[in-house]
């Protein structure tokens, strides 16, 4: 890059890890980076994924109820019209490998 009478070089960063896509889903050790960091940086939307960087562990999907519900609204959110009926509602726990229950969810 050239700033006036002047050439300059990019700043090249120090690595402190790098890793593939197997490594990047498992996550880094929160030493090395806190869980906030990792989920900005590692993060890619999944509440499931997150919940693996914040914790370290395994997320588990614990379906507990799957349900018919036909054309019926079903008291969801009110862009549920948009998906066509017949629906099928289906409401799970994500959990840690060890059992520890971190978050409900809900699809149509």
């Amino acid at each position: 890059m050239r700033i006036g009478n002047q050439t300059t070089r990019w700043k090249c960063l120090d690595n402190i890890w790098q890793g593939g896509e197997e490594l990047v889903n498992i996550g880094l050790p929160h030493s090395q980076l806190a869980p906030a960091w990792q989920i900005l940086l590692l993060g890619d939307g999944s509440p499931t994924k997150h919940l693996r960087l914040l914790t370290s562990e395994p997320i588990e999907v614990d379906v507990i109820d799957m349900s018919t519900v036909g054309n019926d609204t079903d008291d969801a959110p009110f862009n549920l019209e948009m998906v066509p009926g017949p629906r099928l509602r289906r409401q799970v726990w994500l959990k840690t490998a060890s059992g520890q229950r971190l978050a409900y969810a809900a699809s149509w």
